[in-house]
């Protein structure tokens, strides 16, 4: 998937988590560098590329060394961040929304999507360093020409219809069934009038981290993922246990769609 294309899917996710697409600038900050994508496309550096981004794009201070290489790299990329944003609320009609975000929880979700969306197109070493396992969508790629899509992928009018079905998809209302879950889960969701609800951003976060945990191979220890999952909610300050069964559901069927849509394009 190209960029913009990235900067659409964040976008629809920022809004089925009720927040504003002001957030889908940070989906591009994962994608600075070539020279060092390694360091920039796993959850343990995030947060320095978060704290960068956010400093360079609202102005507001953060802890961030402005020697690092994530700060002086985005700063050379802002521009074209920018042009790209104005891309993204262009296209989902969300112009009025131009202002960039500083929420932390935001923004680490719209960057995060980046990393998830990525695992449709390239193996993805998201645990580093406390898991060298990549998380990919190694099913789907067993049973396609996987270098025939790579080809695919660099194709315009391919991205664009893409864009077009995924953005018209009706997966984005996060509508769901209590039939769908477990009867303890149906329980707590009609106790906390959840059904109803926006999806939760943070619960989002957890449960994407979960999801790469699941996309690896060979297998990713649980330990790695936990940690993990610990090790970037302090940095967002979240120290509430956050439940994810809407979440993980919403992902099920988003992949899904998502195979389906780029199954029926090649």
């Amino acid at each position: 998937m190209d960029k913009l294309t990235k900067g659409i899917l964040s976008a629809k996710l920022l809004e089925a988590c009720g927040c504003y697409t002001n957030s889908a600038i940070y989906t591009f900050t994962p994608t600075i560098g070539k020279d060092i994508r390694l360091y920039t496309h796993n959850l343990h550096n995030l947060p320095q590329i978060l704290d960068s981004a956010i400093e360079i794009f609202t102005e507001n201070k953060t802890k961030v060394a402005k020697s690092s290489a994530y700060y002086i790299q985005l700063k050379k990329e802002h521009e074209n961040f920018l042009k790209l944003f104005g891309d993204v609320c262009r296209v989902t009609n969300h112009k009025e929304q131009i202002k960039i975000s500083q929420n932390k929880t935001y923004a680490a979700l719209s960057a995060l999507s980046c990393l998830y969306f990525d695992t449709f197109t390239k193996p993805v070493q998201f645990f580093l360093p406390h898991s060298s396992v990549c998380s990919g969508r190694w099913e789907f790629w067993d049973n396609i020409d996987f270098f025939a899509f790579k080809e695919k992928l660099q194709d315009k009018e391919f991205n664009f219809n893409f864009r077009e079905k995924i953005m018209k998809s009706k997966v984005w209302g996060a509508k769901f069934d209590l039939d769908t879950f477990p009867v303890i889960v149906q329980r707590r969701l009609i106790k906390e009038k959840l059904l109803g609800k926006k999806l939760d951003p943070a619960s989002m976060i957890k449960a994407m981290i979960i999801k790469m945990g699941e996309m690896g191979r060979p297998f990713i220890n649980y330990e790695a993922v936990d940690f993990s999952i610990r090790e970037f909610f302090t940095y967002l300050g979240e120290k509430k246990y956050m439940r994810v069964d809407r979440e993980m559901e919403f992902l099920r069927r988003l992949d899904k769609e998502i195979i389906i849509i780029l199954k029926e394009s090649l």
